[in-house]
């Protein structure tokens, strides 16, 4: 579903979050609203989302807000959405280009001194 861009928006699930889908859902670019509980099983998704700059809008602290962001969301044009989901994908092929430049200066520096010997 997201490689086919089928999907606007996750909700997580409150009582204990995705983790790994959550990561998988914000890297393709798709929103994820979330619950914030007490532990840290409930907490992952919310700090994911906090590190895309997403937490004010799509993480709120309790079920009935859960429900009415969903339901505020599922109500607007998906422009909102789809604004979202350019200014993520952005943010994380910035992170992408990044992690690949440093990977080639890593590469480049290891290099360098393969050649100088020890």
């Amino acid at each position: 579903m997201i490689c086919k861009g089928e999907c606007d928006l996750f909700l997580d699930t409150p009582s204990y979050n995705g983790h790994t889908t959550t990561a998988d859902f914000l890297w393709a670019g798709v929103p994820v609203i979330t619950v914030s509980g007490g532990n840290m099983a409930t907490r992952v998704s919310a700090a994911l989302s906090a590190a895309v700059g997403l937490e004010e809008s799509f993480c709120v602290p309790s079920l009935k807000g859960y429900e009415e962001r969903a339901v505020a969301l599922a109500s607007q044009p998906l422009t909102l959405l789809a604004e979202v989901t350019r200014t993520l994908r952005g943010k994380l092929q910035a992170f992408e280009q990044q992690q690949q430049q440093q990977q080639q200066q890593q590469v480049s520096n290891e290099e360098e001194q393969n050649e100088a010997g020890p």
